[in-house]
């Protein structure tokens, strides 16, 4: 945390000289537990940066063992892109480090976001960075913004400073107060959040951050109060664009940002795996990829089935004689009658009739006739009487009737 307030008077003028190697020159920062002045060698008149160590009251204990385990892990510190300590002694102001001068921005002043490969390129050397400092059983656990210097161009690198919270990786190297969280909440790992042991894991889940924050232009975490940022650390709720959720690096957050440490990919394994991102999107999609997707149309393509037409030409089998396909015959299956018909057949649904008015012919009207019998009817004559007599016939056309 950086003191934003006046600055106190200066516990060390100018003038005033460290380790009889180091000469102060003016005062640089006052941060919550130290004040940086800047300074040169004597020797060798290079740039130097000397922090001195300025807690009083509460806490001082703590904070002073913090201080001189940054010195006495920084003394031997050794690869690339991080910011060893030169010396560790006394001054007339309390326990002091002196560490060379890095000049350029912190992160933290940078304008967001970045460019794909420009982000990917520094979170891949932090990484590299990482490893070595692994591989010495140095775990840094306070990675963000505001430790990270630019330095360049052409070359752009950065340089990690600040090992206020490293720790070797043991299990006894612990320096927090029960009850008490070490780091910042925006960018602490869940394991810090729970109190227990945070090595080498925490680190790449931090550097994860850091590559999240850099390309969608704000952080993963967006609580408004410390509790919310470490309960969305914890509960694997971060913010994260859609874009990078997505395939190719969504897979690389998803496997860096994982709650449980023990299932996080190594600092190695995770530059190795960005490296291998940065030159894949450079050179486009690999002949694998492109050779397996052909694959995958073909074997798609093969799961189409087409039955032959009735003209289509087989190759003959050994033996016989080729013969011209026959004409395929239907199926005398049972019909498929849709279960929408059945259902309307089963609830006795008709064609509804026609509503819309329509046009009729006018019926025409004929008055009522009466057919008392079939005789009357096809000779047109009234019916007999029952006391008429007998009728009278004709033995043939033309025959006198009778």
């Amino acid at each position: 945390m950086v003191y934003d307030g006046p600055m106190p008077a200066p516990l060390l003028p100018p003038g005033t000289t460290v380790a009889d190697r180091f000469v102060v020159e003016r005062e640089a920062a006052a941060g919550a537990t130290a004040v940086v002045y800047a300074g040169r060698e004597v020797e060798t008149g290079r740039p130097v940066a000397i922090k001195v160590f300025a807690v009083e009251g509460a806490g001082r204990a703590l904070a002073l063992a913090r201080f001189e385990r940054e010195a006495t892990l920084g003394l031997g510190l050794q690869g690339p892109d991080v910011c060893p300590v030169l010396a560790h002694a006394e001054s007339p102001a309390g326990p002091a480090l002196v560490q060379p001068w890095v000049e350029g921005p912190a992160l933290a002043t940078c304008e967001l976001p970045w460019e794909f490969q420009r982000a990917r390129a520094l979170v891949a050397r932090l990484l590299r960075a990482l490893t070595a400092l692994h591989a010495q059983g140095i775990a840094h656990r306070d990675l963000k913004p505001a430790n990270l210097i630019l330095v360049g161009p052409p070359d752009e690198h950065l340089c990690l400073i600040d090992f206020g919270l490293a720790t070797p990786d043991a299990p006894d190297a612990r320096l927090t107060a029960t009850g008490a969280f070490a780091g910042t909440p925006r960018y602490m790992a869940p394991e810090q959040v729970l109190g227990e042991r945070a090595g080498p894991p925490a680190d790449v889940y931090q550097a994860a951050l850091l590559l999240v924050e850099l390309l969608q232009g704000r952080p993963a975490v967006a609580g408004e109060s410390a509790y919310a940022c470490m309960q969305a650390h914890v509960d694997g709720t971060l913010d994260l664009d859609a874009a990078l959720r997505a395939p190719p690096l969504g897979p690389w957050l998803a496997a860096a940002l994982q709650v449980d440490p023990a299932r996080r990919p190594s600092a190695a394994e995770a530059a190795a795996a960005l490296e291998a991102l940065g030159a894949a999107r450079a050179a486009g999609p690999p002949a694998p990829v492109v050779q397996a997707l052909a694959g995958a149309l073909a074997a798609a393509a093969a799961l189409v089935w087409r039955r032959p037409g009735p003209l289509a030409r087989r190759a003959p089998s050994a033996g016989r004689r080729w013969q011209p396909p026959r004409r395929p015959r239907r199926s005398r299956g049972p019909a498929v009658v849709d279960a929408a018909v059945v259902d309307a057949a089963r609830q006795g649904w008709t064609r509804p009739h026609r509503t819309q008015p329509h046009r009729t012919r006018p019926h025409r009207t004929r008055p009522h006739r009466t057919r008392p019998d079939r005789t009357s009817r096809r000779h047109g004559r009234p019916p007999a009487r029952a006391d008429a007599g007998p009728r009278i016939r004709r033995s043939a056309p033309g025959a006198p009737w009778t």
